[in-house]
């Protein structure tokens, strides 16, 4: 015997957490709100050149770029170690030119 909606939704609004939902699967989807992040975003002009060791007047080479981000933390790509931050600013760095496009 199914329970009643309202104690289902009591149940779910305790799992409330920090503002993220976390609720096991009772066949409900919530919509989820699409987070435009990217519009606020505070671009850092030659951050990314000055890590990989590029002059800003000079293009970055779009195969070093694609290299670094289809790998993965910790390994080297043309002599560069990929980090975190690196990861991060070249992820920045293509969805930022994609949405130049």
């Amino acid at each position: 015997m199914e329970e009643p909606y309202e104690e289902r939704l009591g149940r779910r609004l305790t799992h409330i957490v920090l503002g993220s939902v976390f609720m096991q699967n009772w066949g409900i989807d919530m919509p989820r709100k699409p987070q435009k992040w990217i519009q606020n975003a505070a671009p850092k002009p030659g951050v990314l050149h000055r890590q990989l060791g590029y002059p800003t007047a000079k293009q970055i080479p779009d195969g070093l770029i694609k290299d670094i981000y289809n790998s993965r933390v910790g390994t080297k790509v043309r002599g560069h170690k990929v980090t975190t931050l690196l990861k991060r600013r070249v992820v920045f760095a293509v969805n930022a030119q994609k949405r130049r496009r």
